[in-house]
């Protein structure tokens, strides 16, 4: 396991620099206060960011279902 702290002004260059993690070998794990890693097989999977605000819970969940049925 292996822990970061960073800090970016751009959603872009926290993707790639999570993406090249991930090609690395290390699967995030959490993102709450800083960066946990666990070491995993590089992978080709992409990771992408959702900081999105939503009115009310109905509208969070809604979301969490479209993204779940689009895999």
């Amino acid at each position: 396991m292996k822990r970061q702290f960073k800090f970016f002004l751009s959603l872009e260059k926290e993707e790639r620099w999570l993406n090249k993690e991930l090609a690395k070998g290390w699967q995030l794990v959490d993102g709450t206060t800083g960066y946990t890693f666990e070491q995993s097989t590089p992978t080709h999977r992409i990771i992408q960011l959702d900081y999105r605000k939503f009115p009310t819970k109905d509208a969070f969940e809604e979301y969490v279902l479209f993204m779940s049925d689009s895999g």
